[in-house]
């Protein structure tokens, strides 16, 4: 249920997205803005390169559009992952799993090269120990002593 939810919110705002994408892209109501949301803020951290000249107005906003691509494949291939094996939680170890079973993915091998591995398929995944709250000088009644 819980990855049903994710996939939900997921479309949802995938299709506001797009919608949002498509206004500002055919110019209804845009006058002088950027063609996608994120178009501003690429160009300036291209910017920040002193190899870079001049950008094109359409290279950040293709760049954003390759980025929102590459997470989309890489959030519901890794969701795929974890609801094949009937997770509650899409984790780390998901994400290591699928950048392991997809050659375009090589490049993230040491990005998740620390995150945990994915137990064998039959064995349940074991849930975290809870960590004991260390104790605080607030929580405790304060004792006064006699001066």
């Amino acid at each position: 249920a819980p990855l049903e939810a994710i996939a939900d919110a997921h479309s949802v705002y995938t299709s506001c997205f797009i919608r949002r994408y498509d206004i500002l892209r055919t110019g209804n109501g845009n006058m002088g803005r950027k063609a996608h949301p994120l178009a501003a803020r690429i160009k300036k951290m291209m910017q920040k390169d002193e190899d870079v000249g001049k950008i094109a107005q359409a290279t950040p906003v293709m760049i954003a559009r390759a980025m929102e691509l590459f997470l989309q494949r890489l959030c519901v291939n890794a969701t795929e992952i974890a609801t094949a094996r009937k997770a509650k939680t899409l984790t780390t170890s998901h994400l290591k799993a699928y950048v392991a079973s997809d050659e375009l993915m090589d490049f993230l091998q040491d990005t998740v090269s620390k995150a945990p591995d994915l137990p064998p398929e039959g064995e349940p995944e074991q849930p975290k120990p809870k960590r004991q709250r260390c104790a605080s000088p607030f929580s405790r009644k304060l004792q006064w002593s006699a001066l």
